[in-house]
Order: C-alpha cells, then sequence, then structure tokens
C-alpha cells in the first residue's frame, strides 16, 4: 500500500498514476446526496457539507478512481450508534469501473457470521427502499455492471431487486456476507405481491451473461441471508449467465433459522 500523501498527490497531479490502492472513502451520513466534484479524489457533498460523505457520493467517486485504474474501497463510520438506515427512493449508482469494495462491517457494531449453522452476523447498515411493488416494478438497489467488486456487510432490502449483477461485463464479483431482503434486524418481509406482480423481483439477480460470481463462499463470514424478497431469493436468467457459484447461504429463513421469512416465489430460479 502506498503512503497516504503519495496517493494524494497522485490523484491531485496533472496526469494520475494508476494502479494505486486507495485509501478508503468513508461514508459518515444517511443521506442520499450526490457528489460534488465526481473525480476529484474526495468524497463530500457540497461546499456546505464538505465533510460529508454519503454512500452515493462514495460510489460515484469510487468508480471515478477505478476508472483511472485505482483500486477504491468504501468503509462507513456514521455516527450515533445502532443500526444506521439509509434511504434511497430509486437506488444507488451501478458499480461500473471495477475493482470496488463496499464493506458495511467497517461500521462500529458490525460484526461477521460465526455460526456454522445460521447467522449470528450483526449488521448496522442497512439500505432501505421505496418498496418493491412501486413504480415501474424494477428499482434496484445495488447494480453491478464491472468486475471484481465485493459488496458485504449490508442489509438491503424493500426494492424490487436488491443486488442486480448484469451484463457481460459483470465477472468475479462477490456478494458475501449480506442480508438481502430483510432488514439488518432479520425482521422485515415483502408484503405478498399484488396481482399481476411480474415476477421479478429477486434478493440477487444475475442476468445478461454476469458470469463467475460468487454469492456467498464455504467462509462463515461470508454467508448471506436471501430471505424476504419480492419474488425470488437468487434468480438466473439469459444466455451466457454462467459458472456462477451460490453457496452456504441462509434462503427463506430468518438469520437465526428459527422462522420463515418466505420469498414469494422461488428461492432459487434458474431460467434459460
Amino acid at each position: 500500500p502506498q503512503d497516504t500523501d503519495q496517493v494524494v498527490a497522485a490523484i491531485g497531479a496533472t496526469t494520475p498514476l494508476v494502479g494505486l490502492v486507495l485509501p478508503p472513502f468513508v461514508v459518515n451520513s444517511t443521506g442520499d446526496q450526490p457528489n460534488i466534484a465526481v473525480g476529484n479524489g474526495a468524497c463530500s457533498t457540497g461546499a456546505a457539507n464538505a465533510n460529508t460523505c454519503t454512500l452515493r457520493a462514495a460510489i460515484e467517486e469510487a468508480n471515478a478512481q477505478a476508472a483511472q485504474g485505482n483500486t477504491a474501497s468504501i468503509a462507513f463510520n456514521i455516527p450515533g450508534g445502532g443500526v444506521q438506515t439509509i434511504n434511497s427512493t430509486n437506488g444507488l449508482p451501478a458499480l461500473t469501473a471495477g475493482n470496488v469494495t463496499i464493506d458495511g462491517y467497517t461500521q462500529p457494531g458490525s460484526s461477521v457470521n460465526t455460526d456454522p449453522l445460521v447467522d449470528n452476523a450483526t449488521l448496522t447498515v442497512q439500505l432501505q427502499g421505496p418498496g418493491p411493488y412501486t413504480g415501474n416494478l424494477t428499482t434496484k438497489g445495488m447494480t453491478i455492471t464491472s468486475t471484481n467488486n465485493v459488496v458485504r456487510g449490508l442489509a438491503i432490502f424493500n426494492f424490487t431487486v436488491n443486488v442486480s449483477l448484469f451484463g457481460l461485463g459483470s465477472t468475479q464479483n462477490r456478494i458475501v456476507g449480506n442480508y438481502l431482503g430483510t432488514d439488518a434486524a432479520g425482521v422485515f418481509g415483502a408484503p405478498k405481491p399484488p396481482a399481476g406482480f411480474n415476477q421479478a423481483g429477486a434478493g440477487v439477480n444475475l442476468d445478461a451473461g454476469a458470469a463467475s460470481n460468487l454469492i456467498g463462499t464455504p467462509l462463515l463470514a461470508d454467508r448471506n441471508v436471501l430471505s424476504g424478497n419480492a419474488a425470488h431469493g437468487v434468480t438466473f436468467d439469459h444466455e451466457d449467465t454462467d459458472n456462477n457459484i451460490l453457496q452456504n447461504n441462509l434462503i427463506g429463513l430468518s438469520p437465526l433459522g428459527d422462522r420463515t421469512i418466505r420469498n414469494w416465489k422461488h428461492g432459487v430460479d434458474i431460467n434459460t
């Protein structure tokens, strides 16, 4: 890893260096405002809020830095204690450049799962959507269209699709240690779908050629809970969505495995 001063100097140089491992962009707000100056190496939502970094702003800046060939990460230090809720009406910006890690376990009070059978993780950052059946029924919490990203330690719920891995560029990503469909307390479940719902809902949707991604791994800390979704826990769609591994997750149960939090269609749905 490079010295922080060297990294900052490189970002500000006329001809930026590439291949840097950047210090994390630290989310310290539950707001949803964008970054004021994408590409300048800082996460800031405005001149009046120079020290405020939202998850949206951090993703925008991480994308910009990764597009320059650097490796970016996003950590959390939101004040206040307990579970911090980020409300997003339209979902977050897609991870488009690759090599970005979003780590909810950096938030104070969080801890990974250590139980061999269920999930005793403590999640303290959750991303809440507007409802899985609102608008055009395609609201996505987090979208990944690039390679080698990691999303861990978040509860993402109340979107039509909570995490979307989409397209031929979405490869070698790791979705690990999350609650997808239920909240950080492991209580929320999507209500019964209305008549005519198109079954598009999912905790994780892999589509249009997303390949060689990991949804959970054998590590206890990497177990996901895929419960409470509007249709499927996980769904695979369309040609070339190949070589993905779904492993060591809880599907359709509460984190402690003591009750059902149903996915309204399938636990795992493999199509085409």
